[in-house]
């Protein structure tokens, strides 16, 4: 009985850790994606609403750093 608790034990820390390594990769794929919206070049997610995500952006042409709701 002692052995079947260490086991579930084991196996929720192990499935918290999948978790936790599963949220970090899909941060950090979502952090490489980048989207072109006319003359923006759109990156990272820096928040998400109801509404949709807000993107930090850059203008094409002139560099400046915007952000964008999509």
């Amino acid at each position: 009985m002692i052995e079947n608790n260490e086991n579930n034990h084991s196996n929720k820390e192990k499935n918290i850790n999948d978790n936790n390594k599963l949220k970090k990769e899909k941060e950090e794929d979502e952090e490489k994606e980048e989207y072109i919206l006319g003359n923006y070049k759109l990156g990272k997610t820096i928040g998400e609403g109801t509404f949709g995500k807000v993107k930090l952006g850059t203008h094409k042409m002139t560099g400046e750093k915007v952000i964008k709701r999509i």
